[in-house]
Parts: structure tokens; C-alpha cells; sequence
């Protein structure tokens, strides 16, 4: 009960910063778009726009774990190639990246993966796993993967995004996924601790699979695993939508 009051209180506040917050960024990416700025104006612009980006992604997080934990979140599917949408993301975090010692790569086994996927969804699955992963890497490199593997004569698609980083220690990891964990010890970052747990939340609503590798200094890496002939007959289709739609016009 403790619990829920806390995720009511941070849903309640996190509603009202949302549309402030919204609001203090367009004007800034206006101005990031100027030619009259000098370059340490530009790069005192850049940390504050990327300041307002985290912050807008934080409320972003607890709003969707609000919804996955009172059910309120719906699966919508398309078919589509998945591809392109990794690169997207992995590009976007390279232009993000402000750790001149992390190298982030993207690893694609084949251009054309088509399946059925929530695009939302897989955006907000890598947006917290590559986050964190940019949290607790110093130097090295993120690599931000996707091929097509079979297991058990059952075929899936994973999603791999591994680091460099400061590692998990083996007693932190199966608490890992839990609601407002936090590992401790000198390498934690400041949070709320249900970045993974959204993620856990969000993968078994994609029925999907998700597990981790690490070890203290050596890294880790999540594997998100989704069947690759999954036609998801019980969840929303953005397809079907799009026709009833059109043809209520």
C-alpha cells in the first residue's frame, strides 16, 4: 500500500511538470537552431536542452509504469521490418552521447526483420536500457544489437543492448527488475528506481523475454527476446485501426 501511495504521489507530480516542461523545450530547440549563438553559448544550450530532455524522459517513465501497473497500458501491433526503428534509436543516442570514451555501435545480422511490434513500446523498452547503460559506463563502448535466433525449435527476435560498464554484483541481480530497487555502493546513479521494472513490465506485455549477463567491471548486457511468428490475435491492431477509421470518414 506504501508503495502505491508513492507511485500515486509521483504520478500526480510528474502530470504537472509534463506541459511546463514541453513548453520550456521547443523554444529552447529554436534556439539551438540559431547562427548568431557564440560556442560556449551553444554548448551551455546544448547541457540544457539535454538536462530537459532527461527530465522530460523521467516523467515520461513513471507515467507509462503507472499505466502498466494499474493495466491501463494496451498492446498495438503492426508488421513491419524492425530494423530501421533500431537504427533510429541507436543513432539518436550517438548524437546524444556526451561521453567522448563511450563508443556506441550498432550490430544489424540482416537488414529485413519483419514482425509484428508495438512501436511505442520497443521505443521505451531501449530508451530506459541504453540510458542506463550510458549511466554506468564511463569509457568503452554501448552495443545496441538485433538479430534472429532460434531456441528450442522456436524462432524469436532479440534485441541486445550490452556495455563496458561498472557491472552488476551477483547478489543485485535477481532484485534487479524489482519496483524501486537500487543496487547501492559507489557507481549508483540518481533515479527512481523503476526504470527496469517498467522495462520487465513492458517486455512481458510485448510477450516477450527478458534476461541479463553481468559481472562486477566486466559490464552487462540485457537480451530482449520477442517470438518472431507472434501475430498477437489478442492485442490492438494498428492496422485494423487505420481501416475502421477510414472507412467511418
Amino acid at each position: 500500500e506504501l508503495n502505491n501511495e508513492r507511485l500515486r504521489f509521483y504520478t500526480n507530480i510528474t502530470h504537472e511538470l509534463r506541459t511546463p516542461l514541453t513548453l520550456i523545450l521547443g523554444p529552447l530547440e529554436d534556439i539551438q537552431k540559431s547562427d548568431t549563438l557564440s560556442t560556449k553559448d551553444a554548448q551551455k544550450i546544448s547541457v540544457i536542452h539535454q538536462s530537459a530532455i532527461r527530465l522530460l524522459n523521467l516523467i515520461n517513465q513513471i507515467l507509462e509504469f503507472r499505466k502498466t501497473e494499474t493495466q491501463n497500458k494496451k498492446l498495438c501491433v503492426s508488421r513491419d521490418n524492425l530494423v530501421p526503428l533500431i537504427r533510429e534509436i541507436g543513432l539518436k543516442y550517438k548524437e546524444l552521447n556526451r561521453k567522448p570514451a563511450v563508443d556506441i555501435r550498432l550490430v544489424v545480422e540482416k537488414e529485413h526483420m519483419p514482425i509484428y511490434f508495438d512501436k511505442e513500446i520497443i521505443q521505451t523498452i531501449l530508451d530506459n536500457l541504453i540510458s542506463n547503460a550510458l549511466k554506468y559506463t564511463e569509457k568503452g563502448s554501448i552495443s545496441i544489437g538485433i538479430r534472429q535466433v532460434e531456441r528450442a525449435e522456436v524462432n524469436y527476435t532479440e534485441i541486445r543492448v550490452s556495455d563496458t560498464g561498472y557491472g552488476i554484483k551477483p547478489e543485485a541481480l535477481p532484485h534487479i527488475f524489482d519496483r524501486y530497487y537500487q543496487e547501492g555502493g559507489k557507481h549508483q546513479a540518481l533515479g527512481t528506481g523503476i526504470g527496469l521494472s517498467l522495462v520487465k513490465n513492458l517486455v512481458a506485455l510485448h510477450e516477450g523475454e527478458i534476461r541479463v549477463e553481468s559481472a562486477p567491471n566486466q559490464g552487462s548486457t540485457f537480451y530482449v527476446s520477442l517470438l518472431t511468428d507472434n501475430s498477437y490475435p489478442q492485442a490492438l491492431h494498428a492496422d485494423s485501426q487505420e481501416k475502421e477509421a477510414t472507412s467511418s470518414i
